[in-house]
């Protein structure tokens, strides 16, 4: 019987071994490829955080042009600073400025057209549209070079109706539609 009783000893050491080492084992081999996983996460983040400052740097070389885009696309509509670019752009040409409104009535009626027709890229969905009334007075010839300079401008302007009303002097009394773009 002592004879027997060594081997199942050492058999239910043997078993008791594999009861509780496995799991252990099974345990270690998870966290180790879950250790693995997250050492990958790791990288890749800072792979990623790499990239971006690699993205700023070269975006800071474009600064000059980026700022050019910002002032011609702006985020908002600012009347004051539609009023300081035209007054500026009026007095290089020798006009002055009498007048300068919002039309939201024609804004409106665009945007419901717009809505309509559906068919336009993301992007010139977020952009939008809003029409300002200026009134100056000046001679024709002073007119055609102020809209030379508002065509040359970085501004996104587009001049949609002008209307002349002559005088008996050489200065005439101009009013314009004016629709600029924001975003």
């Amino acid at each position: 019987m002592r004879k027997l009783f060594i081997p199942i000893l050492f058999f239910i050491a043997f078993l008791a071994a594999i009861y509780l080492v496995v799991p252990q084992f099974s345990k270690l081999e998870n966290l180790q490829i879950e250790v693995a996983n997250k050492q990958d996460e790791l990288e890749q983040t800072a792979n990623y955080f790499v990239n971006l400052g690699n993205a700023l740097s070269e975006l800071s070389s474009y600064q000059e042009y980026l700022s050019n885009i910002e002032a011609s696309l702006p985020a908002e509509l600012s009347l004051a600073s539609l009023l300081g670019f035209f007054q500026d752009e009026l007095s290089k040409n020798g006009l002055i400025l009498k007048s300068i409104t919002q039309n939201t009535s024609i804004a409106k009626q665009r945007a419901a057209q717009k809505a309509i027709s559906k068919d336009k890229s993301e992007l010139a969905s977020r952009i939008k549209e809003a029409f300002i009334v200026v009134n100056i007075k000046g001679s024709v010839s002073s007119f055609e070079s102020f809209l030379r300079n508002i065509e040359k401008s970085s501004r996104m302007i587009e001049v949609e109706q002008v209307s002349l009303k002559d005088s008996k002097e050489k200065i005439s009394e101009i009013t314009l539609l004016i629709k600029v773009f924001h975003y």
